[in-house]
């Protein structure tokens, strides 16, 4: 009969033989997958365990070593880029998003009939914009020509003049155009 140790002597261990595992060629990918299975199953039963959050609000508690290390590291990387908490972050009304500018210097039509060449219309300096705000839902058109000249039916080698009008300074046009919808 074995005695039990005394107070100043150490308790003999029991030898534990550990099962020596098989070492085929799958055995890595199937001990991978054994052990990603025991980890989910692990990690639904202890979310089972831990109690819901409530959703009834509660008071504030005490900010932690970490979550104030945390929030120092937030407004470092929000003074960095330039970011403002609690700041709108919408655009203003006034805000184009997409702008199309369209310019031609001269644009000639003619007018031909059975018999030959009527007329030949020349405008100069045409001009449009179309711009988007997307925060009003706003469309604006400003379209102008700045210049035209008309001709008709030649008599001999010179050409007859029926209407001009040319730009006597810069910014005066023949005609100005501006459609909006849903102006600021």
């Amino acid at each position: 009969m074995a005695t039990p140790p005394s107070a100043g002597e150490a308790a003999p261990r029991k030898k534990v033989k550990e099962k020596k595992e098989k070492k085929g060629f799958f055995s890595r990918w199937t001990k991978k997958k054994e052990k990603q299975q025991e980890s989910v199953a692990g990690a639904a039963a202890s979310d089972a365990a831990t109690p819901a959050p409530s959703t009834t609000p509660s008071a504030p508690s005490a900010p932690s070593g970490s979550s104030l290390q945390e929030e120092k590291e937030k407004q470092a990387f929000y003074n960095e880029i330039g970011y403002v908490e609690g700041q709108s972050t919408e655009l203003p009304k006034e805000y184009v998003a997409h702008e199309v500018n369209l310019n031609l210097k001269t644009v000639t039509v003619e007018l031909a009939g059975k018999k030959g060449k009527l007329g030949l219309l020349t405008t100069k300096n045409v001009g449009a914009t179309v711009c988007h705000r997307p925060t009003s839902e706003g469309v604006s058109v400003v379209a102008s020509v700045g210049g035209m000249v008309m001709t008709g039916v030649p008599r001999g080698d010179t050409p007859t003049t029926m209407l001009s009008y040319k730009e006597q300074e810069e910014g005066a046009h023949l005609v100005d155009f501006r459609f909006e919808l849903n102006p600021v």
